[in-house]
């Protein structure tokens, strides 16, 4: 994995707007900074971005304080890809109880990002581990040197030690192998299980059947005999019941037959009494006919007059409509005319009235004059009750000063007393020996002093009694301004109520004065238009048009034809004798029907003597009909017996044949048992050997096996790197062993799997415990770069970066110079190596700086180059 670009956003103390910290072009790399300004943090983005972890337990402690979500962006190559990472975080709070993670993967195609994101965090975190080919853990114990963590490989268990060489070999595949080679063991096992059960059922049940085969072959031998000799008897007795079944057949086909006779007969007297019946309502509508035939002339002559009464009628009904227009049309000019003459007629009514009521106000205008000079007397007396309110209001103004004046006294009285006080207070709170005058800063003694004192309280006293006084005088002043001021609300509100009244009033007065000057003159105009309208009532000399078309309505009416008296005449006429009418419709259909009607009369008479003759001839034929019922009555007594013993015949082959079938079912089944457990040896011989081979394979692929041979062949090329580095930085003074097994403290039994680290001095081996932290820093720096380096040369794991978080503080001068040295030594063999120091005096010894800063704003870094 190596990192190319880093966006970061209110992760721990980086805020919004944190530059992009581009790793293109870095080989060796110093991150510094002071120490809590972020430099940690930066890596721990880096960790938290790839595998969600990092040296803070919550992810809701990453979020920057003030904020509610951190996002962290990484692109990074890996197996000559280009990925991107986008991890984010919302912290909890509010109806969140917890917070909200979300992980994006992409894949540069071309010259863009493509997401290749699985359907859920966790599944995403196992892809992205799939692509660096290791997980958080092989990452911090090997390529990244972790601030705290510096010992985390040596300090690890040998299992667990062993466990990170794993990852780092990515053996991991050998577990998979082993998970699937233990997966087809436990289902071969089962399958065995199954085989075994099985086997021992079928076993079981043979047992239980012990069946003689012989015997049973016999038995279907005999019961296929006996089934042979019942199928024959049941033949023969099927073909007797087909014969009486058709003998009976026969016997009712003809009584069936003589049935229909019997029912054609009935049909036969219906059809008779049906066309007698006919016959002779046809004869009765024939008289009826000649009836009508021998009244022919009375009906003719009878039709022939309310014909014309009819045309007649119809005639005055034509006119009769134009009258009845000529009438609508002279009612509605009648109507309006009428109208026009009541709105005249209202007219002069109103006329009247207006003259009436005009003459009337023309006699008041003297006593109009009167009152209204009444009225502004009274409007000018309200003149007086204006002054008297304005007294009040003078009174208002003065009690109010005097009021102010008063407070102002009290506010002043108030004060005065308070200064006193405060003097008083000056002269109690001083020492008896250290009294001071409040006013000339004089010593003064005890009983200067005291006399002091009385003369402040007795002024005090005064100032009191002048306060209280003003106060009753405050209080007098203020009843005496409310009654004045409720005075005044009263006459204002009364005064303001009476000269509305009189200006309504006057007003009133003015319009009625006005009217009643005015009254001559409407008087004189409204008789000469009562005049007009009064000739032309007279006259009717109003609406000369309609008029006119009254007068010709009317001639036309007066010329008219109609008559309602000979209508009336005529109708009632019509009405009762429509039955003139109906007689000669009903001749005319007599005439029309007559010969058809005898011609039916004659044929209805030749049907009912044939069906007479018919009816006889039937008769005689059915005279037979009991003797045959009789007859088919004991054919089918003889077929039911029949019927039943082939019943008995049929349950009995049924019986034969239950019985050769149950006794072939037990066959086959012992038939299909021995098939079925040879084939269950065969599969069981076949899954022994598979399982065979599956615990090999699965023992093969454990910790023990393949991957114990893989580690044993590492560890070798760890000691050579992590010795060669450990020569550099402690002038071939330390000396590092990777032991894979030690022997048992009994002695005896095979040697236990281990991977225990010695180390060597020139005094000899001593536990890595008893080393000083300089030496055991250089030691933990030497195993991780081994490690590391190791790593680069794996093709599953390829790790070329190298991350130092912390260390360099345990050492002196010369150990510094030692390690940079080998630093350099290995710059080669690693795409990036970043090193976070804090240290002034060894950051400038980097070619390139991540110089990391931090405000009141957060943190932010820039970079430099040497």
């Amino acid at each position: 994995m190596i990192p190319i670009t880093l966006k970061l956003e209110n992760f721990m103390s980086y805020r919004e707007e944190v530059p992009e910290l581009d790793f293109t072009g870095m080989t060796v790399a110093a991150l510094s900074g002071r120490n809590g300004h972020g430099k940690s943090a930066l890596l721990d983005s880096i960790t938290w971005a790839l595998w969600g972890r990092c040296r803070v337990r919550s992810a809701d402690d990453l979020v920057s304080l003030g904020a509610q979500e951190t996002r962290v962006e990484l692109t990074f190559s890996a197996s000559n890809e280009t990925y991107r990472v986008i991890r984010s975080h919302i912290k909890s709070g509010g109806r969140r109880k917890t917070g909200v993670t979300d992980l994006q993967l992409q894949i540069e195609q071309t010259d863009h990002f493509i997401p290749i994101t699985e359907d859920s965090v966790r599944n995403t975190q196992s892809k992205i581990i799939n692509v660096l080919s290791m997980d958080y853990d092989t990452f911090i114990n090997s390529a990244f040197l972790l601030q705290g963590h510096s010992d985390e490989f040596t300090n690890k268990t040998p299992s667990q030690r062993k466990e990170i060489l794993a990852n780092i070999l990515g053996l991991g595949m050998y577990d998979k192998y082993q998970e699937e080679a233990r997966i087809q063991l436990n289902e071969l096992t089962s399958h065995l299980q199954n085989i075994t059960g099985a086997m021992d059922y079928i076993e079981s049940d043979m047992e239980t059947l012990n069946l003689d085969e012989d015997a049973l072959l016999k038995n279907i031998e005999t019961e296929s005999a006996e089934l042979i000799k019942k199928k024959e008897q049941r033949t023969k007795t099927e073909l007797e019941w087909s014969q009486k079944s058709e003998e009976v057949t026969r016997a009712e086909i003809e009584i069936t037959q003589l049935k229909q006779m019997s029912d054609a007969i009935s049909g036969m007297e219906n059809d008779i009494r049906f066309m007698t019946t006919d016959k002779e309502h046809k004869q009765t509508l024939y008289q009826t006919f000649e009836n009508l035939f021998n009244q022919e002339e009375s009906i003719q002559q009878n039709n022939s007059t309310f014909q014309q009464h009819k045309k007649d009628l119809e005639a005055q009904q034509k006119e009769q409509s134009v009258y009845i227009g000529l009438q609508s049309k002279l009612s509605e000019i009648e109507l309006l005319i009428s109208r026009y003459q009541v709105s005249m007629e209202t007219q002069l009514t109103q006329k009247e009235s207006e003259i009436t009521r005009y003459s009337d106000l023309a006699e008041k205008l003297p006593t109009l004059s009167i009152e209204k000079e009444k009225l502004d007397q009274e409007l000018l007396a309200t003149t007086r009750s204006e002054e008297d309110i304005k007294d009040l209001q003078t009174q208002e103004i003065q009690l109010t000063s005097q009021i102010s004046e008063a407070q102002t006294l009290s506010e002043l009285h108030e004060k005065e007393g308070k200064e006193i006080k405060q003097k008083l207070d000056l002269i109690n709170h001083s020492s008896s020996d250290l009294h001071t005058c409040p006013l000339c800063q004089s010593r003064l003694d005890e009983t200067s002093a005291e006399n002091l004192k009385n003369t402040y309280h007795e002024e005090i006293e005064v100032k009191r009694t002048q306060y209280l006084e003003n106060k009753t005088l405050i209080d007098k002043l203020n009843t005496n301004l409310t009654a004045i001021k409720s005075n005044i609300e009263t006459k204002t509100s009364l005064l303001e109520n009476i000269r509305r009244e009189l200006t309504t009033k006057i007003t009133i007065m003015h319009k009625q004065i006005e009217d009643s000057s005015n009254a001559e003159s409407e008087i004189i105009a409204l008789k000469k238009e009562y005049a007009a309208l009064s000739d032309s009532l007279d006259k009717q000399s109003f609406l000369q048009e309609e008029q006119q078309t009254r007068r010709e309505l009317t001639t036309q009416m007066e010329r008219s034809i109609y008559d309602s008296k000979i209508v009336e005449t005529l109708q009632e006429y019509l009405s009762s004798n429509q039955g003139h009418v109906d007689l000669h419709t009903k001749l005319l259909s007599a005439k029309a029907e007559a010969p058809e009607t005898k011609k039916q009369i004659e044929e209805l008479s030749k049907r009912i003597d044939q069906k007479h003759k018919e009816l006889s001839e039937l008769s005689q034929s059915i005279t037979t009909i009991d003797s045959k019922i009789a007859g088919a009555e004991q054919l089918k007594s003889q077929l039911s017996s029949i019927q039943q013993s082939l019943t008995q015949i049929n349950e009995q082959i049924r019986n034969h044949e239950i019985s050769i079938q149950n006794i072939q079912t037990q066959l086959d089944r012992a038939k299909d048992s021995k098939e079925k457990l040879l084939k269950f040896k065969s599969d069981r011989s076949d899954t022994e050997n598979k399982h065979k081979i599956y615990t090999e394979v699965a023992n093969a692929f454990g910790k023990q096996g393949i991957q114990a041979m893989l580690i044993e062949a590492l560890i070798p090329q760890i000691e050579d790197e992590t010795n060669q580095l450990l020569s550099k930085m402690t002038d071939n003074r330390l000396y590092t062993t990777l032991e894979t097994t030690r022997e048992r403290r009994t002695g005896k039994g095979d040697p236990i799997e281990t991977l225990d680290i010695s180390i060597a001095d020139e005094l000899g081996k001593r536990s890595y415990e008893s080393y000083s932290g300089g030496e055991a820093f250089r030691i933990n720096l030497a195993l991780r770069i081994a490690l590391s380096k190791v790593l680069a040369r794996r093709s599953g794991a390829s790790l070329p970066v190298l991350f130092l978080d912390e260390g360099f503080g345990t050492q002196d001068s010369i150990g510094r110079e030692k390690i940079l040295d080998t630093i350099a030594a290995i710059s080669d063999q690693f795409e990036k190596i970043i090193v976070i120091t804090h240290l002034d005096d060894l950051k400038d010894a980097f070619p390139t700086r991540i110089e990391v800063t931090k405000d009141h704003a957060g943190s932010t870094y820039s970079i430099t180059s040497a």
